[in-house]
C-alpha cells in the first residue's frame, strides 16, 4: 500500500515546528533591529571611558611613563583638549593580586580600568 500525502498528525506537527521557526526567528530579528538602533553612549562617562582609553594607549601624549604600572598611586593630567580639565588616575594594588585598577575621575565622573601585572619568575 503506498501513501500520497501527509497525514493530520504529520501536517500538525509541521505547522508546529514552523511556527516555532518564525517566532523564534522574529524574536531574534527584532532584537537584532533594537540593538543597532542604539545610540552610542555620549557625554561625560563616555568622554571619560574614551580618554582613559587614550591615556592607556599613548601614555608619552599625557607626560606619563609608558608602563601604568610604575605611574605614583595619585596623579592628575590635565585634558582640556578632550573637554575635560583635570583628570585625576589612581592606582589600586594589592600585594597578591594579580592585576591592578586604574580609576579615572573627572568631575563627578568615574570609570575604571584592569591592568594585568606581569608575572614574577
Amino acid at each position: 500500500m503506498s501513501r500520497r500525502g501527509m497525514t493530520l498528525v504529520e501536517v500538525l506537527a509541521a505547522v508546529v515546528l514552523l511556527g516555532l521557526l518564525g517566532g523564534v526567528s522574529f524574536s531574534l530579528l527584532r532584537d537584532a533591529r533594537l540593538r543597532l538602533e542604539t545610540p552610542a553612549p555620549s557625554g561625560p562617562d563616555a568622554t571619560l571611558g574614551i580618554l582613559a582609553d587614550l591615556i592607556l594607549e599613548d601614555p608619552a601624549a599625557f607626560g606619563l611613563e609608558d608602563d601604568p604600572l610604575q605611574w605614583p598611586a595619585d596623579i592628575e593630567v590635565g585634558a582640556t583638549e578632550h573637554g575635560l580639565d583635570r583628570v585625576s588616575i589612581r592606582r589600586i594594588d594589592a600585594p597578591d593580586a594579580e592585576h591592578t585598577w586604574l580609576v579615572f575621575s573627572a568631575g563627578d565622573t568615574t570609570t575604571f580600568r584592569w591592568l594585568a601585572k606581569p608575572e614574577e619568575p
